[in-house]
């Protein structure tokens, strides 16, 4: 049995392939779909993240006193 996410977690996700301007490599993303989501579908719904400041209207900053970490991504 593999490592689960669960909301608010942060993930590694490969975005590729994609089309247009979609992002195409490994990315950090938020985990936004809730635990029992998750579980029945063994799917998540995923935010990316960036550490690029940039002024734009859509962006949410995201803040957190805890950090994890793990050598073994969800998305190889």
């Amino acid at each position: 049995m593999g490592y689960k996410p669960t909301q608010r977690d942060i993930v590694i996700i490969d975005f590729a392939p994609s089309k247009g301007y979609e992002i195409r490599k490994r990315r950090p993303a938020l985990v936004m779909s809730k635990d029992s989501y998750n579980i029945s579908t063994n799917l998540v719904i995923v935010c990316p993240i960036t550490s690029l400041d940039k002024d734009r209207p859509f962006l949410v900053p995201i803040y957190s006193e805890k950090i994890h970490t793990s050598d073994n991504p969800v998305s190889k």
